[in-house]
């Protein structure tokens, strides 16, 4: 029985080779080297043993019939350090996983406008290609596609485009502009990596996350515009960007730990109104950090329970935090913000409500300041600019009066809203 059962298996093999010859087969033509699908009358790059410049054809005829060249093979020029130059026919449609990878002496390859799909690691460490420009078919760029294009330095990508995969251009050395299309709205993880010279890059008014280590170790990276609708700075996201000297989280809710980790140039920090949680380290290592602007309706919390201040090491000590009249004693009595050297009252309108939002009658005259229109029994707190306690006043009738020195500025703070004044 089971000799009989061998037999049956090593007749399935055979027929199932047999079925394979008769539907593909490897051929070689002018040195270039394909896959024929018998069936459906098309052919595969599956590599070559030519060098310098490589032409592939739209077609190749063999027996007399004749195959449309669709497709580059996983791995087809793996390692292949012959080629210089590569010229796909209109009628590729698909470029396989590392088909290119490892091309080290390949300055240029023109994508046709046919292709919609391009694999992993497709153009990895192809370190002389010097452009890219994408078709205007491809929607997603893969994971690592051009890793390690240490000579690349323009890069063209279609108005299609949705999302960028991971590692994309990491460690693309060369790199300093490139132009994200406003349809993407999805970034991998260290899509920038390692970009040292990249300087300038937008990001889409549709992103929702800035990824784990999306920028890290863009040293020259500086201006960036954060959109309002990014809600998660992630983990590492601008991690030793040491040339950004400012930055606006704009409505971001979350922080991740060491998102902003060695930004040493960094002297001025603006967080939005929704901002929530700021995690461990996310601020570490910033030693020029000077300046922390937070306009956020709660005092923002650690998002762990870890014991690292998330300025840790950026002397915040000397640093000012400036911060809504209305929460200045909450930030002064909650860690990490209380440690640093000086808590002051936002100036402006977003966080000190303007005088003429206010159905109040305000008037200073010899250091006095009468404030009418108060709910009965309101206790109005009176501080000093840089948050200091002036006192307290009760409204009687109305009106609110309190005594302090000519010519100074003082926060009147009645409920949660704020005032600020000048004393005359």
């Amino acid at each position: 029985m089971r000799k009989r059962l061998l037999v049956m298996m090593s007749m399935c093999i055979i027929g199932l080779f047999a079925a394979n010859s008769l539907f593909a087969e490897d051929v070689t033509v002018d040195g270039i080297n394909y896959t024929i699908s018998k069936k459906n009358k098309t052919a595969e790059v599956k590599g070559t043993t030519n060098s310098g410049k490589i032409v592939i054809a739209s077609e190749l005829v063999v027996d007399d019939v004749t195959y449309i060249v669709t497709s580059i093979a996983d791995e087809a020029f793996y390692y292949n350090s012959q080629v210089k130059e590569m010229i796909l026919p209109s009628s590729i449609e698909k470029i396989g996983k590392k088909a290119f990878c490892h091309c080290p002496n390949m300055y240029k390859i023109d994508i046709p406008k046919t292709v919609n799909s391009i694999g992993w690691n497709a153009f990895e460490s192809c370190q002389s290609l010097k452009t890219i420009d994408f078709p205007d078919s491809m929607k997603y760029v893969p994971y690592m596609a051009f890793k390690r294009c240490m000579n690349l330095r323009e890069v063209k990508l279609p108005n299609a485009l949705t999302s960028i995969g991971s590692g994309a251009f990491s460690e693309c050395e060369s790199l300093t502009e490139i132009v994200i299309p406003e349809s993407v709205t999805v970034f991998g993880n260290g899509v920038f990596l390692d970009c040292l010279n990249l300087k300038s890059v937008n990001i889409p008014s549709g992103v929702k996350k800035l990824s784990n280590s999306l920028f890290g170790r863009c040293g020259s990276l500086k201006g960036i515009v954060i959109p309002d609708s990014v809600d998660i700075i992630d983990e590492c996201a601008f991690y030793e960007c040491t040339s950004l000297d400012s930055i606006n989280t704009n409505k971001a809710t979350r922080i991740n730990q060491y998102a902003f980790y060695g930004c040493s140039g960094l002297a001025s920090v603006r967080f939005g109104e929704p901002l929530k949680y700021l995690d461990y380290m996310s601020f570490a290592n910033c030693s020029d950090l000077y300046d922390v602007y937070s306009y956020s309706n709660i005092v923002p919390r650690m998002l762990t329970s870890h014991t690292h201040n998330p300025f840790q090491d950026s002397m915040i000590e000397e640093a000012v935090l400036h911060v809504p009249g209305s929460l200045i004693e909450e930030y002064k009595a909650t860690f990490p913000w209380n440690q640093f050297g000086s808590i002051v009252v936002l100036e402006g309108t977003d966080g000190i409500k303007a005088i003429n939002m206010q159905k109040l009658d305000i008037q200073s005259v010899g250091g006095i300041v009468n404030i009418a229109g108060v709910e009965d029994n309101s206790k109005v707190d009176f501080y000093s600019i840089d948050g200091k306690v002036l006192g307290i006043s009760f409204a009687i009738n109305g009106n609110v009066s309190f005594a302090t020195r000519p010519g100074t500025v003082v926060i009147a703070k009645i409920g949660r809203e704020s005032i600020k004044i000048a004393v005359k």
